[in-house]
Formats: structure tokens, C-alpha cells, sequence
């Protein structure tokens, strides 16, 4: 890693120690069928994990009124792929400013967007999404276990880490994490604050 890489990568773990500390939200625990609108944010660098991700995304829309995603692409510009359907953003490298910080337009809408539950499908930490995560006015956020930055979530959840077979299928990870999401929301019993 470069000097100027290594400083970048310092200024956003200090940007995102400084959103850590300031959390004073009370989180609003929500079931499944009472979502009324939806966030997920995912690493859309890969064709295989966009496609999931668009296929998962129709077939949520029959259930939940509101749902939009927000892919973040490991490259300094989008893949012809990413042409943009209409509840899909982007933001890549090069949208990112010096402390690598998205500074793209859609990212400020969508942070802006209280949804009632934000779903991280991200199974590596990246700084830059972890950023969007903290600063997402979202009501409840879900997101893969991790130590880097834990208190940004409201729930985490652990996955296997998938066999050497099971890597034929390019999108396991994200799958076995959306699966145990979605299974998790279904199951969950939001808090009673007033008891």
C-alpha cells in the first residue's frame, strides 16, 4: 500500500470513529412482513453478485411497498452492467473523495432515506461502505459480523465460511448471507421500549 493509499485509508478510519462515537440513535426492530421500506446495500463489483442482488430485489419488491439498493464497484468506473435500473445507484473509486468518502449524489439520497431496515450483504469490510452504513438515517441495520466497526450495526449476523465445493457457485457468500438475513427478519419480534 502507498503512503498516499495508507493515509486516505487513516483519515476514513477517522472519519468513521468520529460517526461511531457520535451514534445516539435508539433502533426500531422490525419483522419482515412489517418493513415498508427496504435498503441494501452490496459490493456490485461482480456481474454474478449484481445479478443476485437484481433477481433478490424483484422478488422483494411483491412483498415490500419501498425497496432500493445502493452497489458499490471496486473499480474507477461502472461495467457496462451497472446501467442503472431504475431502484439501483452506484458508486465507485473514483467517486470517492480524499478521506474515501462517497461523494456521489445518489449516495447522499439514499443515506437520507429512513428506511425501516438497511441490509449490509458487504462479507468484506470495506471502509468506504461502512461509511455509508453509519451515516444511513435507516431505523434498523443489519449487516455480516465483523469486528471492524461492530457498533454500526443493529444486528449482526454470523455465516459459514462456504466449502471449496461450494465456491463453483460465484455468489454463495452473499447468498448464504442474504438467506440468513431474510430468515433472521422473519423470525425476529421487534421491542417493546414502553415494558
Amino acid at each position: 500500500m502507498k503512503i498516499v493509499d495508507k493515509f486516505k485509508y487513516y483519515l476514513a478510519k477517522k472519519k468513521l470513529r468520529k460517526l461511531t462515537c457520535n451514534i445516539k440513535r435508539q433502533p426500531v426492530v422490525c419483522n419482515f412482513k412489517d418493513i415498508k421500506s427496504l435498503g441494501i446495500i452490496f459490493n456490485a463489483t461482480r456481474i454474478s453478485d449484481f445479478n443476485f442482488v437484481k433477481a433478490k430485489i424483484k422478488e422483494l419488491q411483491n412483498q415490500i411497498p419501498k425497496v432500493k439498493a445502493l452497489g458499490f464497484v471496486e473499480k474507477k468506473q461502472l461495467d457496462d452492467f451497472h446501467i442503472q435500473p431504475l431502484d439501483f445507484s452506484f458508486f465507485c473509486l473514483s467517486d470517492l473523495n480524499f478521506s474515501l468518502q462517497p461523494n456521489e449524489i445518489s449516495v447522499e439520497e439514499f443515506v437520507n432515506q429512513e428506511f425501516d431496515v438497511l441490509i449490509d450483504l458487504c462479507t468484506k469490510s470495506c471502509i468506504s461502505v461502512k461509511i455509508v452504513v453509519a451515516n444511513s438515517k435507516a431505523l434498523f441495520k443489519i449487516g455480516h459480523q465483523t469486528d471492524f466497526y461492530p457498533e454500526i450495526y443493529d444486528l449482526m449476523i454470523m455465516t459459514p465460511k462456504p466449502e471449496e465445493e461450494e465456491t463453483q457457485t460465484e455468489y454463495s457468500d452473499i447468498k448464504i448471507l442474504y438467506d440468513a438475513i431474510i430468515h433472521y427478519l422473519n423470525i425476529i419480534k421487534p421491542f417493546d421500549y414502553e415494558n
